[in-house]
């Protein structure tokens, strides 16, 4: 009897389905995903409706005789983590650390967004454990198992059906974790997740929220599939793994589910493609809302980190690129400026084509451009669903937006110009996501093909190939099906995996290889049933000592594995070091059944069915043929431009492209001529490009961050991020930047105009060092590395990346004292040294400069990795910056750097119009006074006087005049409602006025450690109460450093941000001029002899009103072994204050907390020895309230260190 084998990708919007009979019959279906009033599974309807259909005499309830297997990827997992809709879970963390799933790393998402938002946690309950163990997994407190039965008695009754348990270094030692599962179980929690399973390895953050993502979702996964097993009974069932595995049903779980479906696409991309010739392939997935981009180069791209909606999940992935730019990407435009996304018109209403919308969107310009046209089509669109796309209606909303850009620009663009400018955006976004994925790997793009799937990647692929310099794309028969297709071909298994965190040597790898035998025994048992070859694979994931980024490497000989690490060490990051030790963190086995590429018979080709009509190409009608996919022959050449349909895709292959159609009915297109990615060779204000260079400019940017981050080794840089970098043009204005460090941005250009007025003989390969707050610098431990950039020989821009260094001399550990009164007192002064000239590193003159002076560095090699880290960083900027001057020509390049410049300087000046005179006074702890008063300037602009504040301090509180400038040009930028990089621009509309000889402009030696981190927060607190928008937030980044000569560590935590005028301030988050993390709590007690007993949210210190300021933090750390500790913070005696009637946040509070946990309050700044044994606690402030609550008694709102006077708004 014939059987079908099913292949399924349930999507958000449809339900893609291939059936594929034993007879070797091929059909596909396409369903809704919900239609509630016709069916309650797409699934089961689509695979029931298919079966009736084909086999009309056979009764309902028998269909499942039919089917052999079913193999599918689901977004049930992604639609629950989404929409919140995921089972009620019980969270169980250390005492201490309830909050951490809300704290999270204290980062935000969106650097100059005020209105600071979170997701929502997944847990609907959280109780904290006294229980705890050591960094080395020994028990130091046991578990009262009576006092936590009772909590999770009490929390089961209220509804908590699954339990997600994740304790401090459980993977070392799961005695806890295992002992509360058991208490659990018995009480009758339906799913328990303990987090030494769900994720093996340190850092308790990622594995706590990956053990509770699994927990939150498992149970809803588990009912689907038991329901859809109750439909098909008796017929084996595969679920996709978002690793590219199918596993049986009964094995699939929520934190394996979550990229399912994307998961199907990138397999069969990888196959299809690996089956026509191609091994080196770059997968492009453009759909409706997103496009998705992968890699493929003879072995999957395996990620083991992912943040999937603000939650960390650490299981193996494949790798995948989402960018907002799809075909329902809207096209906007602001005055200025051509945009593309992020908003989405979606399905529903749609493009204006659709027949429905209102808003124009990527598909409304193929089809303004003719590359799409009804009568080859769907007519599944309009009120009716039956209608095809409406031309006319688009065209009338196209000349609608043409009249408006034309007379705002006073230009005479045509409709068809339009449109095309804003594909070239839509194309560049699609092209920038894969350069993320491959220039961070060190990979050139020519070398690879484009396999192109999704709805709409047929219709962009040549464009963004040429984008990229790619000249060979491949697109499967079932490229709008593909996800589905690879649920058929992708393999099916078994895996485990298993933590090792410790040195890799050879008795370790004989462990591997020892357990490997005994799981591959018990896997090929299971899968004995399945047809197919078995494969076993290990995967172990390696790191350098001391470092945390991990690689994987699949299990060889020995010596064999080590040498493929060094060397993806080197491609992947630029360097190897052969001499250092190896760790393994952990190894992944799996045992796969193979499954075959099983194409559909071929078509007989149908009688040719040409037809011809304009199409707009590059500034041009041409006339074009319209050819139906099934009457075209085989391996016949058609040069384009052409455009390729059938009932489910269309494929536009645009003018010096040809293409032909191979067998098993595949299209593959070529390149005619190689040519140069496209060069605009003209340097004229388009407003389409402005948004072109914006990206590129941003990318450079965040490429040379990425490299940053890799290649350093020191907390402050790999795991705080206290990092930035930026590109400038030939005069040291800043460009674009990314979302990094605020106070680092706007301060960098200071430090290059300083290095380009030494007017040195700058050349190739030079790097110079700098830190003296004098010359840009903000204070010494934040030291950056410049580099000029020459396009030939002539010196056209620089790059720069600035980094907070664990140490750089001075009177205390972590250089940075609470009591210096000069500058020597902090550490190295470096003006301009050049640690690189000509490409030859002196690094006997780097080691006179940081360990010859009064107060040397502590930890020269430290230093010196993390300044290598930075010249990497500057390499990759300079090798990025050269490549799109051939790309786009030098001139464009620079004439768009000045375009951006004003752009972003006409939307500052936009923004800051409605502002009257206003001035603002705060009162700092030191006893320092800021004041400011601003002024509208003619032709749009404010003036920034400071004058009245305070003169020279003689503490550290000092701060340099760039640190003014940097907190006004973030506030500027946060005026600005558009994605916009932060450059010189937005500072142009504004006059700054800080009298000489004052704590904002000082003189040498004035100590100023202290006025880059909190006299920055109060400036920028300054500035948004003379504005009237927003309460103080916290007004300190609450500076704690750690050491001896052995160990140096510096943190800022966190605090609670102000409120404004539509929102609520947020809890525990960075604010202002900083947005470095919080080293994981694992991370902290494994390096440094340290035990964190408290991180949580200091409940009811935001100020109250009509909208409460945002909570402070709690964090204590007690130290196990005599330290150096220094302090320096603010807002402990003055309060933050509260706007327009809201009231002040709670001041902070620094405590010493003795062994017997009494404590003593600690002055703001202070510097003490800690013994063994004692803690320090840091209450960091609430942030200010906005708008007067009638039930609140304060009615002033402002606290005695804040004084706004006429902040009213025009």
């Amino acid at each position: 009897m014939q059987t079908w084998s099913f292949w399924v990708d349930r999507g958000g919007t449809f339900t893609d389905i291939i059936a594929v009979s034993t007879n070797g019959d091929y059909h596909s279906i396409k369903v809704l995903s919900e239609d509630p009033d016709h069916y309650h599974d797409a699934v089961s309807f689509g695979i029931q409706s298919f079966l009736s259909e084909q086999h009309p005499t056979i009764p309902k309830e028998n269909l499942s005789t039919l089917i052999s297997e079913i193999k599918m990827g689901t977004t049930v997992a992604t639609n629950a983590l989404l929409e919140r809709k995921g089972a009620a879970t019980l969270l169980v963390v250390n005492q201490g650390f309830e909050d951490l799933m809300i704290i999270r790393d204290q980062s935000r998402a969106n650097l100059f967004d005020q209105n600071i938002r979170r997701q929502s946690p997944l847990y609907r309950h959280v109780i904290g454990i006294s229980a705890r163990l050591d960094a080395d997994g020994n028990e130091v407190v046991k578990l009262d198992k009576e006092a936590i039965k009772s909590q999770l008695l009490k929390f089961y009754q209220q509804g908590n059906q699954a339990i997600a348990i994740a304790l401090m270094h459980s993977y070392r030692n799961p005695l806890h974790e295992q002992e509360v599962a058991e208490l659990a179980k018995k009480i009758g929690y339906t799913t328990i997740v303990l987090s030494h399973q769900a994720s093996p390895a340190p850092k308790l953050l990622p594995r706590a929220e990956t053990t509770l993502i699994d927990a939150y979702l498992s149970p809803v996964v588990h009912d689907y599939v038991s329901r859809l097993q109750q439909t098909f009974r008796d017929t084996p069932i595969y679920f996709m793994q978002s690793n590219g595995h199918l596993v049986n049903a009964h094995l699939f779980d929520g934190k394996d589910a979550v990229l399912s479906g994307p998961a199907g696409g990138i397999v069969a991309m990888a196959k299809t493609a690996n089956a026509a010739g191609f091994n080196k392939v770059i997968g492009f997935d453009m759909g409706g809302t997103s496009t998705d981009v992968s890699l493929y180069r003879g072995r999957f791209e395996i990620t083991s980190n992912s943040e999937i909606q603000g939650t960390s999940l650490r299981v193996p992935m494949l790798a995948v690129h989402t960018v907002a730019a799809g075909g329902g990407s809207q096209l906007s435009f602001d005055g200025e400026k051509f945009s593309v996304g992020p908003a989405s018109v979606g399905a529903h209403p749609g493009p204006v084509s659709y027949g429905r919308g209102e808003q124009l969107a990527v598909t409304d310009i193929n089809v303004i451009c003719g590359k799409i046209r009804s009568e080859y089509f769907p007519h599944v669109f309009g009120h009716n669903g039956q209608s095809p796309l409406d031309f006319e209606r688009c065209r009338r909303a196209f000349e609608s937006l043409q009249k408006e850009i034309n007379k705002k620009l006073d230009s005479s663009f045509s409709v068809h110009e339009i449109a095309e400018q804003f594909l070239s955006i839509a194309v560049n976004a699609m092209a920038n996501a894969i350069k993320t994925i491959s220039t961070q790997k060190g990979i050139e793009l020519t070398d690879y093909a484009l396999n192109a799937f999704g709805g709409a990647g047929g219709q962009h692929a040549c464009l963004v190939a040429e984008a990229l310099g790619i000249d060979k794309i491949f697109i499967h028969a079932e490229s709008s099906l593909l996800s589905a297709y690879g649920m058929g071909c992708s393999d099916i298994g078994q895996e485990s995996e298993h933590y090792f965190g410790q040195p890799f040597s050879d008795s370790i790898w004989q462990e591997i290889n020892d357990l490997s035998h005994q799981q591959f025994i018990e896997h090929k048992h299971k899968l004995a049933k399945i047809e197919g070859d078995l494969q076993h694979q290990i995967v172990c994931w390696l790191n350098y000592q001391g470092s945390d980024l991990t690689l994987a490497v699949t299990y060889d000989q020995y010596e064999t594995m080590q040498q493929s690490f060094h060397r993806q060490h080197q491609e992947r990051f630029g360097f190897s070091n052969e001499l250092a030790r190896i760790e393994i963190q952990k190894a992944h086995l799996s045992t796969q059944v193979s499954q075959p590429l099983i194409e559909r018979k071929a078509e007989q080709l149908k009688p040719k069915d040409i037809q011809e009509h304009d199409v707009w190409f590059n500034d041009q009608f041409i006339k074009t043929s319209f050819i139906a996919a099934e009457s075209i022959d085989y391996e016949q050449p058609i040069i384009g431009p052409v455009i390729i349909y059938d009932s489910n895709t269309t494929i536009v292959v645009e003018p010096n492209w040809q293409i032909k159609k191979t067998k098993g009915d595949h299209f593959s297109l070529s390149k005619l001529r190689k040519t140069k990615v496209e060069n605009y060779n003209d340097t004229k204000l388009n407003p389409s490009r402005l948004e072109i260079f914006n990206s590129l400019y941003r990318h450079i940017a965040e490429q040379m961050g990425a490299v940053l981050q890799n290649t350093a080794q020191s907390v402050n840089i790999k795991e705080r991020l206290d990092f930035s970098c930026a590109l400038f043009d030939r005069t040291g204005n800043l460009i674009a930047n990314a979302p990094h460090m605020p106070v680092h941005l706007g301060s960098m250009s200071d430090s290059v105009k300083h290095v380009i007025h030494k007017n040195l003989p700058f050349q190739k390969g030079d790097c110079f060092l700098l830190n003296s707050p004098y010359h840009g610098g903000t204070h010494l431990p934040d030291i950056t590395v410049i580099s000029p950039v020459f396009i030939q020989e002539e010196l056209r821009f620089w790059v720069a990346s600035r980094g907070h260094h664990a140490d750089i001399g001075g009177i205390t550990p972590g250089s940075m004292p609470a009591h210096s009164q000069s500058i020597e007192d902090e550490g190295v002064v470096i003006e301009c040294f050049a640690l690189i000239k000509g490409h030859q590193l002196d690094l006997a003159g780097l080691k006179r400069l940081l360990t010859t002076g009064k107060y040397p560095v502590r930890n020269f090699d430290q230093n010196l990795a993390d300044l290598k880290a930075q010249v990497a960083a500057n390499q990759r900027g300079i090798s990025e910056l050269q490549h799109a001057c051939k790309s786009y020509g030098e001139e464009t390049i620079s004439a768009y750097m000045n375009h951006v410049q004003d752009y972003a300087a006409n939307a500052v000046g936009r923004a800051v119009a409605k502002f009257s005179p206003c001035s603002f006074a705060i009162d700092m702890d030191c006893g320092a006074h800021l004041n400011l008063s601003i002024s509208p300037l003619k032709n749009q602009g404010l003036h920034f006087d400071f004058s009245g504040s305070s003169s020279q301090l003689n503490n550290n509180f000092n701060a340099p005049r760039s640190v003014a400038k940097a907190a006004i040009l973030y506030v500027l930028r946060s005026l600005i409602n558009e994605d916009l990089p932060l450059n010189e621009g937005c500072i142009r509309p504004v006059k700054i006025t800080i009298p000489d000889g004052s704590m904002l402009s000082p003189t040498y030696p004035a100590a100023v450690v202290a006025g880059n981190v909190e006299t920055s927060q109060v400036i920028t607190d300054l500035v948004f109460g003379a504005l009237g928008l927003q309460a103080s937030a916290q007004g300190t980044m609450n500076n704690l450093t750690f050491g001896n000569a052995k160990y140096q560590y510096y943190e800022t935590i966190a605090g609670g941000s102000g409120a404004g005028n539509h929102y609520d301030g947020c809890d525990g988050v960075q604010t202002h001029m900083t947005n470095s993390r919080i080293t994981d709590p694992e991370i902290l007690e494994m390096r440094f002899p340290v035990s964190l007993e408290q991180f949580k949210i200091r409940t009811s210190s935001g100020g109250s009103g009509k909208h409460k300021g945002g909570n402070g933090l709690i964090r204590r750390i007690r130290f196990l072994t005599e330290m150096t500790v220094s302090i320096l913070s603010n807002n402990r005696i003055n309060t933050p204050f509260g706007i327009h009637g809201g009231s002040p946040g709670i001041a902070g509070e620094n405590r010493l907390i003795s062994i017997d946990d009494g404590w003593k309050e600690l002055p703001s700044s202070c510097e003490l020895t800690v013994n063994a044994g004692e803690a320090i606690e840091i209450r960091t402030p609430g942030g200010g309230g906005y708008g007067f609550n009638e039930s609140d008694s304060n009615e002033s709102g402002y606290s005695d260190s804040g004084s706004p006077q006429n902040c009213s708004t025009e």
